[in-house]
């Protein structure tokens, strides 16, 4: 089937379900400003964006999860501050929901009971 759509098939380290669970680990510290993170299928990882601001506690509570699963997590560093917008789907269009997306139906749900 992968040969027919002309793609090559590749053994992975991790599943999906696997990185699934990682992303949900993740957004249970829901809140840590300047933050993002979504399942990267292209490597196989979670990547996890931290932006100035961050302080080195809530960077150590998102460190924490990360080093449980080893290189099913990747954290990347950045410069500057996380915009208001969700960049997540153009990267990662099939993820769940991503922490800003979350933030906004909950205060959508108590504007409008």
């Amino acid at each position: 089937m992968v040969r027919k759509a002309r793609g090559t098939s590749k053994l992975v380290e991790h599943n999906a379900a696997e990185l699934e669970a990682v992303h949900g680990e993740l957004d249970e510290l829901a809140g840590i400003s300047n933050t993002s993170w979504g399942v990267d299928p292209s490597s196989n990882q979670v990547s996890v964006k931290i932006y100035d601001g961050v302080s080195s506690a809530e960077r150590a509570r998102i460190e924490r999860v990360a080093a449980d699963h080893g290189d099913a997590v990747r954290i990347e560093r950045r410069p500057g501050q996380a915009g208001a917008y969700c960049l997540c789907h153009a990267r990662w269009p099939w993820h769940r929901f991503c922490r800003l997306h979350v933030q906004r139906w909950v205060q959508r749900s108590e504007r409008f009971g």
